[in-house]
């Protein structure tokens, strides 16, 4: 059976090429991403909102987070500032 099985190869699949995305430079690419803290800890502090901002080098893997009061466009680039 195994000789008819290589004969004729009816069932067999070809193997997929997985793309990779990591780069080979540190700082090339990064990912950023931004989450609310629970409201459990936002009442330790007495804060409406809170978040927690991180940004993770794809060549490195070096991860860094912070906590910000807001979500606004400046405040995370003054993170992405401190982050390099």
């Amino acid at each position: 059976m195994d000789r008819i099985k290589k004969r004729y190869p009816l069932n067999e699949h070809d193997k997929k090429i997985i793309k990779r995305y990591e780069k080979k430079a540190p700082g090339e690419l990064a990912h950023i991403d931004l989450s609310k803290v629970t409201k459990d800890i936002r009442s330790t502090f007495r804060i409406k909102e809170l978040y927690v901002a991180a940004i993770c080098d794809d060549c490195t893997r070096i991860t860094y987070a912070e906590v910000i009061k807001d979500k606004k466009a400046s405040t995370l680039t003054y993170f992405m500032g401190r982050s390099l």
